[in-house]
């Protein structure tokens, strides 16, 4: 019990270390990407916004797209992998409830319509996918 304990906590910590390592190489590749950290967004107009970084609107929507099929699907199959090469028995519960902190975290800065969680969903599906594939495969090797 203490191992599952240990492991959803790991792969919590895991998923928050991954996504912010995303987010900070997303901002040193993409310069719009600083966009997202402007400390006085809120305070230019757009015409401004406009001259920095290009086309502001297209530019978030481009680093929202990374994150959501670029990122968060890597984040879920590391997590997915963890949890069924370190678990010794039941790695789908695992990987669910380690995945679940940064997508709750993540959701929780949204608005909740239904488009934005489904992907979440999937995400949740990939990391337990490949828990149960790594864990069966790690165990036959064995």
């Amino acid at each position: 019990m203490k191992q599952i304990a240990f492991l959803i906590l790991f792969n919590a910590l895991l998923s928050f270390l991954l996504f912010l390592a995303a987010e900070i190489v997303l901002i040193r590749l993409i310069p719009a990407a600083r966009l997202l950290i402007d400390p006085d967004l809120r305070h230019k107009e757009y015409g401004v916004l406009q001259a920095k970084y290009g086309d502001p609107i297209g530019e978030v929507r481009r680093v929202l797209w990374l994150l959501n099929f670029v990122c968060f699907p890597i984040i879920a199959v590391t997590i997915g992998t963890v949890s069924g090469m370190m678990s010794r028995a039941h790695p789908v519960p695992v990987a669910f409830l380690g995945i679940l902190p940064i997508e709750v975290f993540v959701l929780s800065l949204s608005e909740l319509r239904i488009r934005e969680v489904l992907p979440f969903v999937a995400y949740a599906a990939i990391a337990c996918v490949f828990a149960f594939v790594v864990f069966h495969v790690h165990m036959t090797l064995r």
